[in-house]
């Protein structure tokens, strides 16, 4: 659709923004306080060995206290002392306090230099350093120079934490094993699950390969694409449906949440406040919906065949998913079935949306929704002059998507962006066509979908408000 040198200038600006896009998430990691990335420090960074776990930590501060006994020859008039703490710290030395010069940093990434000279002695010396974390297990991170000599943060140190008994330090880095007794401990190894299962790896990777050779060199007969599109579906509903009755009760991210929502409404026939539940701030479609199923199939939420009934909500919210896949993908490279095909083949077994599609969430709902959106935007956009009615379908999509989840709002600009890139390719410059191309999707969208922003705002004074308290954090598991 692009002249080409409006080609070169996408090609160029948009790699140019994907770059710049990666230098500022990588400026944040090493530099902005807020994100809790421990970047290479003065020595190694330190941690409690605490054992893996699964468990998460809401709003929950540790203490830890770190400390290290070392022999001077002599008393030394210059002893640089460089550390970071993850996240505030008290560095104490033969038991008097370390002072900083100036105002304290709140910006725990930049290093703190001070020379303790004058509170160190001839013999032996301890260092002992405390530091508070809201947002994950204390750390820290030093390097002390005496001349030639140093002593930096490694597990050599001991730690303790919420006055519990002392211990050798560990490397935040290190991944620990868990043993017996441990939570963690009786699942499947990597190693293991190979040898289970090595002949269906094998199975499947021969059917890959004799595909692929047979579409490369045999011509296809003219039935073919449906009957894979079949045998695709079919595959993926039996995994989906193996999986649903192979599962235990109430599973998933933050499941009982939004299953407590769904029978709010199915109890009291009305939309909670957001300060009312853990997922009760989302909006409220999917919940409505969900409720409105059970109703009619006279579940209960928390009851076998309530769960059994939202499962089979979620996998027609799949396949309606992957259908509108293939449809844009077959707008995107009409005549071709073989791209589409494997366009559907990677977004049917992508391994988040083989996740998702198992639990009770409303993911699931506006994935479905910008999809729908995508597809009806590639129609409208290979249209010369496409109906009017196809521009507030699209604005009503739009605002389907917001009612199903916030983060939806993030399709809205680059829909409406490449609706006005269209128009000035063309040239357009007629105001009732800009209003009915831009402005129509634009208003359908937001008398459909920002209600429940309008709401929040009224009542807690942001539209995308999140009761959630405080930092959640998980201590290190297995990776």
């Amino acid at each position: 659709m692009l002249p080409p040198r409006w080609q070169r200038a996408w090609r160029w600006g948009a790699t140019g923004l994907l770059l710049g896009a990666l230098l500022w998430i990588v400026f944040n990691g090493v530099f902005n306080p807020n994100i809790p990335l421990l970047t290479p420090g003065p020595g190694t960074w330190i941690v409690y060995p605490l054992p893996p776990a699964m468990t998460m930590n809401e709003g929950m501060e540790l203490v830890g206290t770190f400390r290290r006994e070392f022999v001077l020859p002599e008393k030394p008039a210059v002893a640089l002392l460089n550390w970071r703490s993850f996240v505030r710290s008290e560095v104490r030395v033969n038991g008097a306090a370390v002072l900083t010069p100036g105002e304290p940093s709140l910006n725990w990434k930049k290093a703190v230099r001070v020379n303790i000279g004058s509170l160190l002695r001839a013999g032996t010396n301890q260092m002992e350093v405390t530091i508070a974390n809201g947002s994950g297990p204390p750390a820290l991170s030093l390097r002390l120079v005496v001349g030639t000599w140093s002593l930096v943060s490694d597990e050599s140190w001991e730690v303790s934490v919420l006055g519990s008994e002392w211990r050798p330090a560990r490397a935040a880095a290190a991944t620990p094993r868990p043993g017996k007794g441990n939570v963690l401990y009786p699942l499947e190894k990597t190693s293991e699950a190979w040898r289970r299962c090595w002949p269906w790896v094998l199975f499947f990777g021969a059917m890959t390969l004799a595909g692929a050779v047979t579409g490369r060199f045999f011509k296809p007969i003219k039935r073919s694409p449906k009957m894979m599109v079949t045998l695709l579906a079919a595959a993926w509903a039996l995994l989906l449906l193996h999986n649903f009755f192979s599962q235990d009760g109430v599973m998933g991210f933050d499941a009982a949440a939004h299953l407590d929502y769904v029978n709010y409404i199915q109890t009291h026939h009305a939309v909670p406040e957001a300060r009312w539940g853990m997922e009760t701030f989302h909006p409220p479609l999917y919940y409505l919906l969900s409720a409105t199923l059970l109703d009619w199939c006279h579940c209960e939420v928390f009851s076998a065949a309530g769960v059994m009934v939202l499962r089979f909500f979620s996998l027609l919210i799949g396949a309606v998913n992957l259908a509108l896949i293939l449809a844009g993908l077959r707008l995107v490279f009409p005549g071709d079935w073989r791209k589409p095909l494997a366009g559907v083949v990677l977004a049917a077994f992508l391994p988040a949306q083989l996740c998702l599609l198992h639990y009770t969430t409303n993911e699931t709902l506006s994935a479905m929704w910008v999809t729908a959106a995508l597809v009806l935007t590639f129609y409208i956009l290979r249209r010369e002059r496409p109906a009017w009615g196809w521009y507030g379908l699209l604005g009503l999509v739009l605002g389907l998507a917001l009612l199903s989840k916030a983060s939806a709002a993030l399709a809205v600009p680059a829909i409406l962006g490449a609706l006005i890139l269209q128009l000035l390719l063309r040239r357009e410059r007629r105001i009732r066509v800009w209003l009915g191309a831009v402005g129509g999707p634009l208003s359908m969208c937001l008398l459909a979908g920002v209600w429940h922003c309008v709401r929040l705002a009224r009542g807690y004074g942001n539209p995308f408000f999140d009761p959630s308290p405080g930092a959640w954090w998980q201590f290190k598991g297995l990776q």
